[in-house]
């Protein structure tokens, strides 16, 4: 009688039976962990050399430099309107802080990089340089030992003691600028007052009246613009007509004039507002109110201001492309408008404490505290949608949509000034006959930087609208490839917030333009020197030499780094070919860049895309 089997097969009180057919798995494929779900909540933590080569800069910089020989970009350019069948290359005027006393003109242009990876297979590089000069005042102090300056040290911090002159209100606006001497270039993190407290706090709204943890009931900005019928002048459309949209890019057709619309008020509703001096600023105590309030992690204000006297437009939702900070729109075709209009501006403003509170060690700040350090304030009026228009008591009177918007308040100038640059931004160059040697290797805790003894100014800027330069992902819809191609969806990802993201203070604004485009970028890439393989080949078209970084990749990325470029560089023609394909829905690109070059924060960047 045999004996009786265990579960596995094997007569009790016997080894187990040798195992049959053993296999081995796949075998570990990185260094890092990588969870075979990649579902929501997962994580990839990658290994120190693969970590090292994602911030090693000379793989982007090999590619630029091979895109430049390659000549493997287009430049942007438009007909010549006095040549027929010539083309010139594109250039777009704009403003920088457009609407205030400080107005400074700059011109862009542009270069298109094919891509086998973007939506529309292709990414723009543009180059934002000042027309007229605007000098900010000069460095005179670099507080940069390590020994003398632990704190700094420890905060990655470079502090500069300057003397700003008559455009030192301009300065408190560059935050995130890079500014520059001439030799030595960095990126303006923040501007303190004389005795190292803070000149400029930024509060924002969040998008809609929503409830937060600690901070109650948080009211989007609204306006009330109430406009004399008898001040209504006839717009300059006419109902039927079509023109063309700011910057030229298409044509609309204009739905209502003047007459149309007073006579039916509802038809106002969802049209623009547009106000060409939208840049506010005076002392806090010429405001209607201001009500101080406190949280935990949190201070904020409730303000309710007028504008007398304001110049306004109004303006189809099709004729603006582009918004006014980044395009002269005074030009497009209006509705209607008028030189008497009274605005009514309410919202809730809230400003995070940990920002400031390193600048006040002996003292909690609070609502209260901090009223008591400001004089002045300033806002901007971003176009808004009319959501219920009326006419009363011979006033036309319109309420917008409620919208996200910032406040940044001021405390009074002092004759000098501390301005703070991040370490991680600075650069150094020299004139190198008709070249211009750029070092990106600058370590500003040892090497002299804001020595020259020029004055400090805005800088020629490259931005691009690819993930390496931006850290964001742009989407577009479907469209159709060519004739004869059936339509292709190519949006493989919908770009939505993620896990590891960047934080709810940080994105405010951005929650606008969800589905159209998502960021990771941290604080400390924003405002670092961003470069890609697009800037890189850009810069040395205009013979800008971008000298070879010293931070190699590991040996083994290399090789496989030699292999991948061939394959890049076989592709360029049929990228360049998709390329002309979807270039008709490719503006969302080129405004996305425009708008890095405009220093535009989340709440303006979210306005931007939405109107893209």
């Amino acid at each position: 009688m045999p004996r009786k089997q265990n579960g596995w097969g094997a007569p009790k009180g016997l080894a187990f039976k040798p195992l049959k057919n053993v296999t081995t798995g796949k075998g570990q494929g990185a260094a890092g962990y990588y969870p075979s779900s990649r579902r929501y909540g997962t994580t990839v933590s990658r290994s120190v050399i693969e970590k090292y080569d994602m911030d090693s800069d000379w793989v982007k910089w090999r590619k630029g430099y091979e895109y430049y020989v390659k000549t493997a970009y287009d430049i942007l350019q438009v007909p010549n309107p006095f040549v027929p069948g010539e083309y010139v290359r594109a250039e777009l005027s704009s403003v920088l802080y457009q609407g205030s006393e400080y107005e400074l003109p700059v011109s862009f242009y542009g270069w298109e990089f094919p891509t086998s990876e973007g939506d529309v297979n292709t990414h723009y590089v543009a180059k934002r340089q000042p027309t007229e000069p605007a000098l900010l005042g000069r460095i005179t102090e670099v507080w940069n030992s390590p020994v003398n300056y632990p704190k700094q040290y420890a905060s990655k911090e470079i502090w500069c003691k300057g003397v700003p002159n008559l455009n030192a209100r301009l300065l408190l606006q560059m935050e995130g600028e890079r500014l520059t001497d001439g030799v030595t270039e960095a990126t303006l993190k923040t501007v303190l007052t004389e005795d190292a407290k803070p000149a400029v706090y930024t509060g924002k709204t969040f998008p809609s009246s929503v409830v937060r943890d600690d901070v109650g009931l948080l009211d989007a900005t609204t306006v009330v613009l109430r406009i004399p019928v008898g001040s209504i002048d006839p717009g300059t459309q006419t109902a039927g007509n079509t023109y063309e949209t700011s910057g030229g890019f298409r044509s609309f057709t204009a739905k209502d004039s003047a007459e149309d619309i007073l006579s039916d008020t509802s038809r106002l509703v969802g049209k623009i507002i547009y106000v060409p001096d939208f840049y506010v600023e005076k002392p806090i105590s010429e405001l209607d109110a201001i009500v101080w309030g406190d949280a935990t992690k949190y201070f904020g204000a409730v303000i309710l201001d007028t504008v007398s006297g304001a110049k306004v437009y109004c303006l189809e939702p099709d004729a603006e492309q582009l918004p006014p900070s980044m395009y002269d729109i005074k030009s497009l075709p209006t509705v209607f408008s008028s030189d008497s209009g009274v605005m009514t501006v309410q919202g809730t403003y809230i400003f995070r404490k940990e920002d400031y509170q390193r600048f006040f060690p002996d003292q909690y700040i609070s609502g209260e505290s901090i009223s008591g350090e400001v004089s002045d304030l300033s806002y901007a009026l971003l176009p808004f949608t009319i959501a219920e228009a009326a006419i009363v008591d011979g006033l036309l009177t319109l309420t917008s949509v409620p919208f996200a918007s910032e406040v940044k308040m001021h405390p009074e100038l002092t004759e000098s000034a501390i301005l703070i640059f991040t370490e991680n931004s600075f650069t150094n160059s020299e004139q190198n006959g008709e070249w211009v040697n750029v070092y990106t290797d600058v370590q500003p805790w040892q090497d002299e930087v804001f020595t020259s003894g020029n004055p400090i100014e805005p800088a020629i800027t490259y931005t691009c609208s690819c993930p390496n330069h931006s850290h964001a992902l742009l989407g577009a819809p479907q469209m159709t490839e060519s004739d004869g191609i059936r339509k292709n969806n190519r949006q493989r990802k919908y770009p939505l917030p993620t896990v590891q993201g960047v934080s709810d203070w940080d994105a405010l604004g951005s929650d606008y333009y969800s589905g159209k485009l998502v960021s990771w970028e941290t604080p400390s890439h924003r405002l670092g020197f961003k470069l890609c393989k697009h800037s890189i080949a850009a810069r040395f078209t205009e013979k800008i030499k971008i000298i070879e970084p010293s931070s190699y990749p590991s040996i083994e990325t290399r090789l496989k780094f030699e292999a991948q470029l061939e394959e890049e560089i076989a592709r360029f023609a049929s990228d360049f070919k998709k390329s002309y394909r979807r270039s008709q829905i490719s503006l969302g690109e080129i405004v996305f860049a425009l708008a890095q070059g405009l220093n535009l924060d989340q709440i303006e960047t979210a306005y931007v895309m939405l109107n893209a």
